[in-house]
């Protein structure tokens, strides 16, 4: 059975999910693996000895770290996605929006960091079609398509 250390696992993930929130904990923090764990960006390194109010702060601060300008843009995707489809029609939304939760246990709203989800329930759908609701909702975000992670969301959806 293969062994793997932390900084391989969150390597591994980074390749996943850029913006995955990770905290680290370990016994013994070497200098390299400080470097290492800095670039693949841990939002927190906890070393032994374990302080539980350290803990307990470190993960309430991690969960609510998401900035206001990240949920707005997160909202104007849920948004377009919803519009674009309700343009369809009411069945259609219904249909995407019940097979991203079946397939990959998800809402219009995890969309933004997952848009390979809603590509693969759109092409499984609509088919070559999908093609066009591709480009409804990136003509509806062209005005921030150059901002960040909506960028990233329009070239994996258009993949």
């Amino acid at each position: 059975m293969p062994q793997y250390d932390g900084i391989y696992a969150l390597t591994e993930i980074r390749k996943l999910d850029q913006n995955a929130k990770v905290i680290v904990t370990t016994a013994d923090l070497q200098t390299v693996n400080s470097t290492m764990l800095a670039s693949l960006k841990t939002n927190d390194i906890l070393v032994k000895p374990f302080d539980i109010d350290k803990i307990k702060d470190t993960i309430e601060k991690t969960l609510r770290s998401q900035p206001e300008v990240d949920m707005a843009k997160k909202a104007l995707v849920v948004f377009t996605i919803t519009q674009s489809l309700l343009k369809i029609s009411q069945s259609a939304a219904d249909e995407v929006g019940s097979r991203l939760y079946a397939k990959y246990g998800c809402y219009f709203s995890d969309c933004l960091e997952h848009p390979e989800y809603l590509n693969n329930v759109l092409t499984e759908i609509f088919g070559n079609s999908a093609a066009i609701i591709v480009n409804k909702i990136r003509q509806n975000l062209a005005e921030v398509e150059d901002q960040q992670p909506i960028s990233n969301f329009i070239k994996s959806l258009s993949k």
